[in-house]
C-alpha cells in the first residue's frame, strides 16, 4: 500500500507542478490580460495536489519511521540495562547478544553512544572491544 500511496503523492506533485509551470507561464505572457487572476488561480490549483502529495507521501512514511523509533528506544534500553547490569564495562558481542544485532549495528550504536557519554574502549588481546561508561 506504501508504494501506491508514494507512486500517488509523486504524481500529485506533478500534477502541482504542471500549475505552477503555467501560473509562471501566464506571469510571463504579456499578451495575458489578467495576469493576477491566472497567476492567484494557477496557484491555488498548484498548492492544492502538492498539499495532497505531502499528506499522503507522509502517510505512507509514517510506519517505517515509528518503527525506527520504536527501534531506538528498545536499543536504548538494552543498552542502560546492560550498562546497569555490567557496571559500565561489557564487551561489544555482549551488547550484540543482548540487542540480538549483527556486530556491524552493534558497533555503530555503541561508537555513537560512546561519543555522548565520552566513554573509553579497549581491545583485547583475543580481539574483543570493551567499552567503559563511567557511572558517576
Amino acid at each position: 500500500m506504501s508504494i501506491l500511496k508514494r507512486s500517488i503523492a509523486i504524481g500529485l506533485f506533478g500534477l502541482g507542478g504542471l500549475f505552477a509551470a503555467v501560473s509562471v507561464d501566464a506571469l510571463l505572457d504579456p499578451q495575458e490580460e489578467d495576469r493576477v487572476l491566472s497567476v492567484l488561480v494557477g496557484s491555488v490549483m498548484a498548492a492544492v495536489p502538492a498539499a495532497g502529495g505531502i499528506w499522503l507521501w507522509r502517510s505512507a512514511n509514517a510506519p517505517r519511521l515509528k518503527a525506527q523509533a520504536a527501534e531506538a528506544q528498545r536499543l536504548q534500553s538494552v543498552f542502560y540495562q546492560l550498562v546497569e547490569e555490567k557496571q559500565g564495562k561489557f564487551t561489544l558481542i555482549e551488547f550484540a547478544i543482548a540487542a540480538q544485532l549483527p556486530g556491524d549495528k552493534a558497533r555503530a550504536f555503541l561508537d555513537e553512544q560512546s561519543k555522548s557519554f565520552g566513554a573509553d574502549y579497549d581491545v583485547t588481546d583475543k580481539g574483543d572491544i570493551v567499552y567503559q561508561f563511567l557511572l558517576g
